[in-house]
């Protein structure tokens, strides 16, 4: 920061003067002392100001470029008040002195919450984040301030599973050990792995937070032009990186003899390392495009030069975090029939309508049972099912395993329109129109035959040191975590509701428990409770506000019950990736 002052003074060239500067220049604020960020936080001013006595000159414009979009999120989005309050006095300072700053898109973490829709956005806002960090425990605010310390940002993914502080400081331990700690693969590759793993659902927006980290990492930029210019060793991964993302039965011993054998080769550490990376990514677009995360404010989709009150026409298709922006010339389809998120329409149409899927799916008030004291009286009455597997016969469990499956009373059914897919994010992708089919019932794998507690997590854990525990520990977690309560309804025990949610998600990727009793999951998920987390865990692309608002909301729950919801279909999928990937990579080692 002091070195731009002496650029100016002492008549440093513009190219010398922008490369010195760039990549440092808000490292200072990155500080537990408060009163070493306030010394940080006035030299910032300091320089900014002499950007903007300077705005016409071709240096400035380009540092404001470069750093105008971080001013304005940490103005907006930073858990330390003091940041905050220093950004939001520096942005003044910059319209008064007539430099021209761009507007917030999305101030809030997701698009899809129902209060966005009945408060101004920078309510919204103020309620869910800002003063939101006081009022969740007082772990998220630590957790926050801890991943802005490392990262200059809270994520707005980190913001959302805020709402479960246990279940996120579990989540980033997994995390931050798999990008960041110690492991076989070096950081540039982990990131372009995650790139490739984010893209197979179409995901702009960790795609794009990826990119930074890459980029961030020395990775080579050449890469990021797409597939042709990365290594061998890495595009070896393209056809496992489908095969887990969509169909990951279909992943054999033999497709790991390219990876494992010749000069391009991963040792079984590498692989075990990028298998990981892959599933943890495939499921977090899940979570991503599930709960609507906007943009982060500083990526080109968070803010725009024109007036806030016109985003409704920027027409995002599908879901905010596709990041599908514009016409669909952008894309590599034009199909008429592919219909805009109701995510872009005007909030009285969504209200309008998700109301209208009320009446027609939930009855309440007025001394009329509400669908949560029905479901509360289904958790009931499953407790008391008596069910042994070995009374049952083959025939029965095999039909309850095929019924809780069945798709032919959901009303969702396979997309049949191709996807509309980012130009940015086609250079990463091989087989593109490859997705999500159902595997037959009688093909499924039983937890008998393969299961995370006796083989993939000792292999796993054997092969890449930690990580077995790691994702052991976020598995628990995320399958016991109760707060007993559903839609208002306290004194709940939902463990038959998180069961069923989990068993039902493994039963689609193909997994069995012969110890359960399949029948419960029709009867405690309804059929459009079913239809959105099918969706959340095959198809996460195609998820619009209208399925969070609508599909799911005739419990009434809450906000962050949904993201609670979510957060077990990410688990229960990446489980089930797991359980494929390492039995064939098991196979392919006895052989």
């Amino acid at each position: 920061m002091a070195t731009f002052q002496s650029g100016f003074e002492n008549g440093f060239g513009e190219t010398d003067l922008y490369e010195d500067i760039a990549p440092s220049f808000f490292y200072g604020i990155k500080q537990r002392d408060k009163d070493k960020r306030a010394q940080a936080l006035e030299q910032i001013y300091k320089t900014v100001e002499i950007w903007a006595s300077r705005k016409n000159e071709e240096v400035a414009k380009k540092l404001f470029v470069e750093h105008l979009p971080t001013m304005l999120r940490l103005s907006v989005e930073c858990p330390l008040e003091d940041v905050r309050t220093a950004f939001t006095r520096i942005v003044t300072m910059l319209k008064e002195s007539g430099v021209k700053v761009p507007n917030v898109i999305h101030p809030a973490p997701s698009s899809f919450s129902r209060e966005r829709l009945n408060m101004s956005i920078l309510t919204f806002l103020q309620n869910t984040f800002v003063s939101g960090v006081s009022q969740l425990e007082e772990t998220s605010s630590a957790i926050f301030v801890e991943a802005f310390i490392n990262q200059l940002r809270v994520p707005r993914l980190i913001q959302l599973l805020g709402y479960h502080p246990k279940y996120l400081q579990c989540f980033l331990r997994t995390h931050n050990f798999l990008m960041r700690g110690d492991g076989p693969l070096p950081y540039p590759d982990r990131h372009y792995i995650a790139i490739m793993a984010a893209s197979r659902h179409r995901c702009s927006y960790l795609v794009s937070m990826q990119e930074k980290e890459f980029l961030e990492q020395n990775g080579d930029p050449t890469w990021l032009l797409g597939l042709n210019h990365i290594p061998t060793k890495l595009r070896n991964l393209l056809t496992l990186n489908k095969l887990l993302a969509h169909q990951p039965w279909h992943v054999r011993a033999d497709t790991y003899k390219n990876l494992l054998v010749g000069p391009d080769s991963f040792s079984l550490g590498e692989l075990a390392h990028a298998i990981v990376i892959m599933t943890h990514y495939h499921v977090l677009a899940s979570f991503a495009l599930g709960c609507g995360v906007n943009p982060e404010i500083d990526t080109p989709q968070g803010n725009c030069y024109e007036d806030v009150s016109q985003i409704p026409a920027f027409c995002y298709q599908g879901n905010p975090a596709l990041g599908v922006i514009g016409s669909p010339s952008d894309s590599e389809v034009t199909d008429s029939d592919i219909v805009f998120s109701p995510a872009s329409s005007s909030p009285a149409y969504v209200i309008n309508k998700t109301e209208k899927f009320f009446d027609t799916t939930c009855v309440m008030t007025n001394g009329v049972e509400t669908s949560s004291c029905s479901l509360m009286k289904t958790l009931d009455s499953v407790k008391d099912i008596n069910f042994d597997p070995e009374l049952e016969t083959k025939e029965a469990m095999d039909r309850e395993f095929h019924e809780s499956r069945s798709v032919s009373d959901l009303d969702f059914k396979q997309p049949t329109s191709p996807l509309l897919t980012p130009q940015d994010l086609m250079k990463y992708l091989i087989d593109p129109k490859y997705g999500h089919e159902d595997i037959e019932s009688n093909s499924a794998l039983k937890d008998g035959e393969y299961s995370w507690e006796d083989h993939a997590f000792p292999l796993i854990d054997r092969l890449y040191s930690d990580i077995g525990y790691l994702l052991d520990e976020k598995f628990t977690l995320a399958y016991t975590l109760t707060y007993n309560k559903v839609g208002g309804q306290e004194d709940v025990n939902t463990q038959g509701f998180r069961r069923a949610i989990w068993n039902y998600i493994q039963a689609i990727k193909g997994i069995r428990h012969d110890d359960y009793n399949y029948r419960e999951v029709n009867l405690v998920l309804d059929k459009h409770f079913k239809t959105y987390i099918r969706m959340v865990a095959c198809f996460p692309e195609q998820i619009t506000q209208f399925d969070f608002l609508g599909r799911i909301d005739s419990l009434r729950l809450e906000f962050s019950e949904k993201i609670h919801i979510n957060m077990i279909v990410l688990e229960a999928r990446l489980q089930a990736e797991l359980l494929y990937a390492f039995r064939a990579l098991m196979k392919y080692m006895k052989q």
